[in-house]
């Protein structure tokens, strides 16, 4: 059992062991404190003094013992935050939707990462199982713009993990490709691993450098690295302002045409179903049809 308390500002815990326990104290952790999700933050938690016994530090190796009294306080983000504002799609006390700009990093060791500015954006959860600070759940490549779900608790972490993995969470994209593309999917291996993705037309124009464009609504069914990217290209139309994946034809300047406009998901907690959806930027439409207006015009057609 364990008993919350405060301590100071953060939130504690104060537990009783019931028995011996056959565990180490890391791997213990992860049965009483209720936003411990793995044996390696526990050792870091415990070596930071997070962590004590009887009110004396033991390392992580120590075996607890019947009616010894473990105290664990919540540690303070130390990451600084990266103060800019962040559309949220959805919010409750247990995750959120929030939306990525293009040219941000979800997170890793840089000072300008979704991650980082999440702190300031969402509101901490009331649970018990609260994490330090929201975290992200899932990629979205750094120049890629779109919809990214957003985990408050441990157990919503744990869970939507779990969704990602069992591939129960739907995601949907828009992206400009070059050439006049028709509906299709893919299932190239990536790194030989299955690989699969969807798509559909949206809208399509004229245009003087590669005869046609397409915006195509993708559904990737599976999660590889650079997937929707690799696949399109594969299919002979890279996606417009790609700079790993293309024919010759970069046009980097643009930024990547591609963003992530739905989410599909049931909630962590209550199982109901949740449907997200935003529009794609207006630079895809309005790349299409200036395009579309150059080729018109150049031919005479206007």
């Amino acid at each position: 059992m364990y008993i919350p308390f405060k301590k100071s500002t953060h939130m504690a815990y104060k537990h009783i062991v019931q028995q011996d326990s056959e565990l180490r104290l890391d791997a213990y952790c992860l049965g009483f404190i209720p936003n411990c999700t793995s044996r390696s933050q526990a050792k870091k938690w415990i070596k930071a003094g997070h962590v004590l016994i009887n009110e004396l530090h033991k390392p992580p190796s120590y075996f607890p013992k019947k009616n010894d009294i473990l105290f664990f306080t919540m540690p303070k983000s130390t990451i600084p935050p990266y103060m800019i504002s962040i559309d949220i799609h959805y919010e409750d006390n247990d995750c959120a939707v929030v939306y990525k700009p293009a040219g941000l990093h979800v997170s890793g060791n840089h000072p300008k990462t979704l991650r980082r500015a999440l702190i300031h954006n969402i509101t901490p959860s009331t649970q018990k199982t609260r994490l330090p600070q929201p975290e992200p759940t899932h990629r979205l490549d750094r120049r890629t713009s779109g919809l990214v779900l957003i985990a408050k608790t441990s157990i919503a972490a744990h869970r939507i993990g779990m969704a990602f993995a069992e591939r129960r969470v739907q995601k949907t994209y828009r992206a400009l490709v070059l050439g006049k593309a028709k509906a299709g999917e893919s299932r190239e291996p990536i790194q030989e691993k299955e690989a699969y993705t969807m798509w559909k037309v949206i809208e399509y124009g004229k245009s003087l450098h590669t005869e046609y464009n397409t915006i195509l609504e993708i559904t990737p069914h599976t999660g590889r690295t650079h997937q929707i990217r690799k696949h399109l290209h594969g299919a002979g139309h890279p996606i417009l302002g790609d700079d790993l994946y293309h024919n010759g034809l970069i046009r980097k300047d643009k930024g990547l045409f591609l963003c992530s406009t739905g989410l599909v998901f049931h909630h962590p907690i209550h199982e109901e179903q949740i449907q997200i959806s935003i529009v794609q930027p207006p630079k895809f439409s309005k790349f299409v049809h200036k395009e579309n207006h150059r080729y018109l015009r150049f031919h005479g057609e206007l």
